[in-house]
């Protein structure tokens, strides 16, 4: 995460007076190596809400593919299909009772 780049300025307190500085290769800013372990720290801790975030996404997406009835989309095409039976069903029965007219008469 950090390597030794040699006497510069820490990015966190200018007044730092301590020779070795590190320069954080994610954000490119250079700490002391006090400020270095504190930097860390903050990264730690904004890497724990980053997982904590993803793992609650993860149980809504595993929710919702692990109960289809939930997605929307999916009672779409269930009433999609369900009408179209009907449909179906209703034609099927109307075209019987036309071919069984004359029949019948």
């Amino acid at each position: 995460m950090a390597y030794f780049i040699g006497h510069q300025q820490c990015a966190m307190d200018g007044s730092c007076k301590l020779a070795a500085v590190y320069n954080c290769r994610g954000c490119s800013t250079t700490f002391c190596c006090t400020h270095v372990i504190d930097h860390r720290g903050k990264l730690g801790e904004e890497l724990n809400v980053i997982t904590s975030e993803h793992n609650q996404l993860k149980d809504i997406f595993t929710q919702h593919t692990s109960d289809p009835n939930l997605h929307s989309l999916v009672k779409t095409i269930d009433e999609w299909e369900k009408e179209s039976i009907e449909k179906i069903q209703q034609k099927a029965k109307d075209l019987r009772e036309q071919l069984l007219q004359p029949i019948t008469m």
